[in-house]
């Protein structure tokens, strides 16, 4: 399984926050990652899955993904 480390997207070392767009987000494979994780949907559709339970989430959703949770999408 990927594990995706902070020091990869949080690059300043002062920075407590990094923004991803995704436009559209691709699959993505099974990972975790050493950070907690907020995804914003602001359109469209898709599955996500957490921890082995997947999810529909549309534009409007917001998920909190903690350090460690499984994800794919």
């Amino acid at each position: 399984m990927t594990v995706l480390h902070s020091v990869d997207f949080f690059k300043s070392g002062t920075s407590a926050v990094a923004i991803e767009p995704r436009l559209p987000q691709s699959a993505f494979p099974e990972h975790h990652h050493d950070f907690h994780e907020i995804v914003i949907v602001e359109h469209g559709t898709g599955i996500h899955v957490f921890n082995g339970q997947p999810y529909t989430i549309s534009g409007g959703s917001v998920c909190f993904i903690r350090d460690h949770d499984r994800q794919s999408l």
